[in-house]
């Protein structure tokens, strides 16, 4: 048998074992090449299609499911303020809803949480944002940081919530307390309203809100005439000023320190109802009975809001200015778009996919002969588009875990500290949140987290509230047993007064604390340290004991904290998390079925399989090599298939031996930004897993001569260069590696540089080291000749890089912890230059993308 093996039978045999193994594997998502490789071009054409036909995007967000709303009227507001059709897109919207009203939804006509409304907040917020600033900013700053000030006047509120402080005056008597809140209701509302209306305000306002104003003037004038100034005070109050009223912190109009307290909260709630009252004609709705007394007010003020709110509506459509405004900017260029907003976008029109298609067959139907409705065509051509385009990548939504949601109520002893700490304010302390307890340890202990760079200097200078912080946190947890605590660092500033004030208080501090702290604290994590953190290090050990110095751990990778605090329990900030680079620790399944562990990184045009213990790269395969992907909902296995000529895939001999080819450099122009231009055609068939034929499969025969055993060892390489199995950690995990295919190839398709360059980094002696410089999608990678990674700098740890002006094949690199430059000799210096700063400069921008994406907050308040 062994003799007539031919020199195809190992493709064939592996072949049928693989799909064996993909066949049990049971997928029920799988993307093709096309997907990833196209995915630049395509989600170019998608969005200019909706870019250019904005009746289109209106059909589209007819279908849109209503827990879709929020995400789909951020990324419909990115995308058409790219090409000024946001307004003309809500002036669509306006006039077909107050053209298709039904008699019954006559009183939530465009007050409902539907599209138009989302839409309409969305836009308030991101052209409306300064002036908000502008108008409310001392007004609410005010109104927040009054502890005093309390504006209930619900009787029922009052009595199950009663202020300590006004019973004093009051006793029991409610009544006499709704009275006098009522009073101080309608100064702070006047304040309100005199600021909002005044003349050189209103001149001010950005000529966006006005237009919008003026399209629901125009459109109620048309079909809903004597609703026209409650619709228009409906805009004004319940989607510009409304949410900003409510939430001033989402907004960036107060301190990043300062969080309305609960009675503060309730307090701007009211303001607001009472405002969108009065803009809705004066009317009190009889729902809200604690309201009622407050009719004679509305009524008195309803003119002096007509007559704004008629100045605020009077634009006119010729207004050159406006004009600009609404000239369509064709085409959008897609690389100024957030990524995730484009899946986001990709994941909502798939959704929609099929209620888009049953409506393009039906106005087929429908239509008279030889005439083919506008909107058909564009539907056809997403619909095509989509078909090229695959399914969406699966992605989660992250939101940053507070503070508090970790804590737990903790009742302090009577006799645990040395002074009554109930008696000292540490309301700003806590508000500051730069301490709280998290869930305890894999071992049981307890945690504590310290964010420093929410620390103050002016709460070390005044040490009492600070301790009776401390203690009331920390006491019941530290007299009952061994603790933990968790020092973030990440993007922590030490000015020079905070340092002087450590310096000077960290010895006082440290003798304030009982036995008792010192003996149970079990270690001390430092997350992301820096210089500073190491001086300080050295600071404490002249006054602490040599235990302490033992018990201080360094974690340059926030995920080392896995190995004894769970990776769901970990309550550091999502921005905290940001500070290092991704990767992904996964169980690689060869064709033999051993698992091996692995750490998974990627290039914009590769992906890096990283041995864990020697921290060198194993072997790197293309982006371009993957045929397809496959994943099942329910494990969080990622199941690969390569092309079976691999172009420039490589594997690296272990650490240690002589590498094999010198050069690994990506050929020019790159597969994916030739990918990326390629015309679309329609998608080839799916793979079909169809049982292997059991002559196939038949075990080979035993004993195994020599040449049958070099073949089955030959067949084995083969499958595992042609299949790959990986086992992520969760099915999380699993999307956010597919994502990252997506991101890498989208961002290759904006570049043509080279990934690799062959450097001399050059240490304070003036000694060379040769190293290999390797671009990750957010970090580099310096390697050496046997491609282990000596270090990894994120691009969030540079602060600046740029060329030494005397010697051009020099390049002068400074991170954020250290005071002094790098330098590094490069022969290609400019390019790498350029490089590090396009890639600085998109990390820092999908940075900010990403807290403004946290803080797009979904705030709905009933006014």
């Amino acid at each position: 048998m062994a003799s007539t093996l031919s020199a195809a039978a190992p493709a064939a045999a592996s072949a049928s074992t693989s799909l064996e193994a993909l066949k049990a594997f049971n997928p029920d998502t799988s993307w093709r090449k096309e997907h990833w490789l196209n995915v630049a071009s395509v989600y170019s054409q998608l969005v200019n299609i909706m870019a250019s036909d904005l009746r289109f995007c209106r059909v589209l967000a007819s279908h849109v499911d209503s827990t879709d709303f929020d995400y789909f009227s951020r990324v419909i507001v990115n995308v058409l303020n790219l090409c000024n059709q946001t307004l003309p897109f809500i002036k669509e919207l306006v006039f077909h809803e107050l053209s298709n009203v039904q008699p019954e939804l006559q009183g939530s006509l465009m007050r409902a949480n539907n599209i138009i409304s989302k839409v309409q907040t969305a836009y308030a917020r991101s052209a409306g944002a300064e002036y908000i600033k502008l108008v409310l900013h001392d007004l609410l700053e005010i109104t927040v940081m009054d502890e005093n000030l309390n504006l209930e006047i619900d009787r029922e509120k009052i009595i199950q919530h009663p202020d300590s402080e006004e019973q004093k005056f009051w006793g029991d008597n409610a009544d006499k307390a709704v009275l006098r809140h009522q009073q101080m209701l309608e100064n702070v509302v006047m304040t309100f309203i005199y600021r909002i209306t005044d003349p050189d305000i209103v001149h001010k306002m950005p000529l966006q809100m006005r237009a919008i104003a003026g399209f629901i003037r125009e459109a109620c004038n048309h079909y809903q005439p004597e609703s026209s100034m409650a619709l228009v005070g409906g805009f004004v109050m319940l989607r510009l000023f409304g949410p900003a009223i409510v939430t001033p912190e989402a907004y960036g109009i107060l301190p990043a320190d300062v969080v309305p307290s609960p009675k503060a909260r309730r307090n701007l709630i009211l303001i607001a109802k009472v405002l969108q009252n009065i803009a809705n004609g004066g009317n009190v709705p009889q729902k809200e009975s604690y309201m009622l007394p407050l009719q004679h007010f509305t009524q008195s003020t309803v003119g002096r809001m007509t007559t704004y709110l008629g100045q605020v509506a009077s634009v006119q459509q010729d207004d050159e200015e406006l004009a600009r405004l609404v000239t369509p900017v064709l085409p959008v260029e897609v690389r100024n778009l957030e990524l995730q907003d484009l899946f986001e976008l990709h994941r909502i029109v798939d959704s929609c996919s099929a209620k888009l298609l049953e409506q393009y067959r039906l106005s087929i139907r429908t239509s008279p002969a030889g005439w083919v409705p506008s909107l058909t065509p564009n539907k056809k051509e997403v619909l095509r588009v989509l078909g090229a385009l695959g399914p969406p990548p699966r992605f989660s939504t992250f939101k940053e875990v507070k503070a508090g949601d970790g804590e737990r109520e903790i009742i302090m002893p009577d006799s645990s500290t040395f002074f009554n700490v109930a008696s000292v304010d540490t309301s700003i302390l806590e508000k500051a949140r730069f301490l709280y307890q998290g869930p305890n340890a894999i071992n049981g202990s307890a945690v504590f987290y310290i964010i420093c760079n929410r620390v103050r200097p002016e709460f070390l200078n005044n040490v009492n509230p600070l301790l009776s912080h401390i203690f009331k946190t920390m006491d019941a947890a530290v007299n009952s047993g061994k603790y933990n605590l968790v020092v973030d660092m990440s993007w922590a500033h030490f000015s020079k007064d905070m340092r002087t004030v450590m310096y000077k208080q960290a010895n006082f501090l440290w003798s304030m604390f009982s036995r008792t702290y010192k003996k149970n604290l079990d270690k001390v994590y430092i997350i992301h340290p820096n210089s500073f953190t190491r001086t300080l290090l050295l600071l404490t050990k002249s006054f602490t004991s040599r235990k302490l110095s033992h018990k201080i751990k360094e974690v340059y990778a926030w995920t080392e904290l896995t190995k004894v605090i769970k990776q769901e329990h970990i309550l550091i900030p999502e921005s905290s998390k940001g500070f290092i680079t991704k990767s992904y620790v996964v169980t690689k399944v060869n064709s033999k079925g051993r698992h091996q562990e692995r750490m998974i990184k990627f290039t914009l045009e590769s992906l890096l399989n990283i041995e864990p213990k020697t921290n060198a790269i194993h072997d790197v395969k293309l982006l371009s090599d993957i045929e397809e992907i496959y994943t099942c909902k329910a494990t969080p296995e990622l199941f690969l298939k390569f092309a079976t000529q691999q172009r420039n895939s490589a594997t690296f001999p272990a650490a240690g031996t002589s590498p094999s080819s010198p050069s690994n450099s990506p050929p020019n122009p790159s597969p994916m930004s030739a990918a990326a231009t390629t015309t679309l055609s329609p998608p080839p068939p799916p793979t079909v897993l169809s049982p292997t034929p059991p002559s196939q499969s038949a075990p080979l025969p035993t004993p195994t001569p020599p040449r049958v055993r070099r073949f089955t060892a030959a067949r084995q390489n083969w499958q595992d260069q042609l299949y790959r199995r990986y086992i992520c950690n969760s099915t999380e995990e699993r999307d956010a590696i597919i994502q990252d295919i997506f991101t890498c190839c989208f961002k290759r398709s904006f570049t043509d540089k080279p990934q690799d360059y062959q450097v001399a980094t050059v240490n304070n002696t003036g000694k060379k080291q040769d190293r290999t410089f390797k671009m990750t999608m957010d970090s580099l990678l310096c390697l050496n000749a046997q491609h282990q990674i000596k270090y990894e700098i994120s691009f969030a740890g540079i602060e600046d890089v740029s060329s030494d002006i005397d010697h051009p094949d020099v390049v002068m690199l400074k991170l954020k912890p250290e005071s002094n430059y790098r330098k590094i000799v490069c022969p290609n210096a400019k390019i790498l230059v350029s490089y590090l700063q396009e890639c600085i400069y998109q990390y820092r921008k999908s940075s900010e993308a990403l807290v403004n994406m946290m803080a797009f907050t979904n705030f709905e308040t009933s006014f």
